[in-house]
């Protein structure tokens, strides 16, 4: 265990839906946003109930966080989740029920990633008509 990656930093992660199915077949993706360093990782899923392997794939490939800052989806304080981060000594912190701004990930990664998709979608789509 003392040879993983460490972050030493709340990380924030949150669901983010989509109308149209990617190449790949995922409806949805979770992003997780370094509240120190403002990194933004982005994993694509078909539900949402695939929350803990993709967790577990942001801590092999990018390090265990300090503290993992969620809000009350099922999917993301699911028994094998809380499992994982007593194994790796990750503090949990939870949102309150209808406050989204108090997640970082949601303000800061979420928001940004559909910002920048749709502006992206509306430049391809104006090249096309021309």
């Amino acid at each position: 265990m003392l040879r993983r990656k460490r972050l030493n930093e709340v990380v924030a992660t949150d669901t983010l839906f989509s109308d149209v199915t990617s190449v790949e077949g995922y409806t949805c993706s979770q992003v997780f946003f370094g509240c120190s360093s403002r990194i933004v990782e982005v994993y694509g899923m078909k539900s949402k109930s695939e929350f803990p392997d993709v967790y577990a794939d942001f801590m092999r490939e990018i390090g265990i966080p300090h503290t993992l800052r969620r809000d009350n989806a099922l999917e993301e304080d699911s028994f094998k989740v809380r499992q994982m981060n007593r194994e790796n000594i990750v503090m949990d912190e939870y949102t309150e029920p209808k406050y989204p701004q108090q997640n970082p990930a949601d303000v800061n990664g979420v928001k940004m990633i559909k910002e920048r998709s749709s502006q992206l979608m509306d430049r391809v789509i104006a090249s096309r008509q021309t």
